[in-house]
């Protein structure tokens, strides 16, 4: 189990606590980076439009495809990449505290439209 100093570093007061946890997996102190509001800014319309053609091909109604869009952000730190996704009009996200390997290998990964990530950078 892990504590990381670095993620703490990067955090707002209101999510320092969060930093103190500990993962469930073998972790790396270079790997707890969050990824900035700006970068999902960046790509927000990106996944906007992927909202918009998994609604088509569903033939589901554009209007509320953000709201309907499942993204999957397998690496978690603080959970912050949930509520700013949510910020920015993408409530389903699925970002849990949990081993994604092993919920590979166990067939675990839950349902998504995009998986989206910043990927850890050890080994």
């Amino acid at each position: 189990l892990f504590r990381s100093l670095a993620c703490q570093a990067l955090l707002p007061d209101a999510f320092a606590g969060m930093a103190e946890q500990t993962w469930p997996y073998e972790a790396d102190d270079g790997d707890h980076f969050e990824t900035s509001k700006e970068a999902y800014e960046d790509i927000a319309p990106l996944l906007a439009f992927a909202a918009c053609q998994n609604a088509k091909a569903r033939g589901e109604p554009e209007d509320s495809a953000k709201e309907r869009l499942r993204v999957y952000d397998p690496y978690f730190c603080s959970g912050r990449a949930r509520l700013l996704l949510g910020e920015l009009g993408f409530p389903r996200v699925s970002h849990r505290r949990r081993d994604f390997y092993k919920d590979i290998e166990d067939n675990t990964v839950p349902k998504f439209d995009v998986l989206l990530t910043n990927p850890p950078y050890s080994g």
